[in-house]
């Protein structure tokens, strides 16, 4: 059983880091995260422009943050229900960041859908 959480704890902090790139390709090129379990909790940290990985609200801003739990949430959704997660409706965390972002960001994670229209 532990073998298999480290997996799925891998693929979702590589799935995340991806999705996370996609929306700030300006300027997270190099981003990364780690999921680290430990006896009753799950640490996550997350890469500051290649100072360390810390908390994300350590160094990140509140937008920045609102993205990583999208990002997150879908990472975990891919891996726990792949092609049947068609659709997500994300009002609150959304209507938080900048319109502009969360359009570009929405449009972007839509190409990493395995079920996209062309």
């Amino acid at each position: 059983m532990e073998d298999e959480l480290n997996a799925l704890y891998e693929a979702v902090q590589e799935d995340f880091s991806e999705f996370y790139k996609t929306i700030n390709e300006d300027d997270e090129v190099r981003f990364t995260a780690k999921l680290t379990p430990s006896e009753g909790k799950l640490d996550f940290n997350v890469n500051f422009y290649e100072r360390g990985l810390f908390p994300p609200g350590a160094y990140h801003s509140e937008g920045h943050q609102d993205g990583m739990g999208v990002c997150l949430y879908l990472a975990l959704m891919k891996r726990l229900f792949a092609d049947r997660f068609t659709i997500a409706l994300l009002d609150d965390v959304v209507s938080r960041w900048i319109r502009g972002v969360a359009i570009n960001s929405a449009s972007s994670l839509n190409l990493n859908s395995p079920t996209r229209s062309s």
